[in-house]
């Protein structure tokens, strides 16, 4: 099969890929074995077998984004609704179609799942804003599932 995308798409699907690749090892080697490691006092081992630099390194990230985007974002959002919810949907759009584009083999089951994603998506976005609910169930569900496999 040929490859037609551009040679920046295919770099930025690497970079995507590979840290999402990575953050799963990482996330996946918490296990019995690397604990087991922390609590007998091998530190060193626990951080190496955990990756933990890169843990870190995203997770300040993540903190960094969160401290510095929270002022901002609102009044881009007042000022420039378009192009904010246009970035955003266009990250929604091409990580979508990065995820396609790794499916090696379409089955019916595939195919129904994709079906079912998008029209559960479009069912959610039909829905009108309610009022603000601060229960911290509710929060972390709503910022969970998205990103739920």
């Amino acid at each position: 099969m040929q490859q037609t995308s551009s040679p920046a798409f295919r770099e930025l699907h690497r970079l995507i890929t590979g840290i999402y690749e990575r953050l799963l090892g990482a996330i996946t080697a918490l296990n019995k074995e690397s604990l087991r490691l922390l609590f007998t006092g091998s530190f060193a081992a626990f951080w190496k077998a955990i990756d933990g630099t890169f843990l870190l390194t995203v997770l300040a990230g993540i903190g960094l984004s969160i401290v510095s985007l929270s002022r901002i974002i609102p009044s881009l959002l007042a000022e420039h609704p378009i192009v904010v919810w246009s970035f955003f949907s266009g990250l929604i759009l091409i990580s979508g179609i990065i995820i396609l584009r790794d499916i090696q083999s379409w089955k019916i089951g595939t195919f129904l799942a994709l079906l079912a994603g998008i029209g559960i998506a479009l069912l959610i976005s039909a829905i009108p804003p309610g009022e603000g609910n601060e229960n911290l169930f509710f929060l972390f569900g709503a910022g969970a599932s998205p990103s739920a496999p």
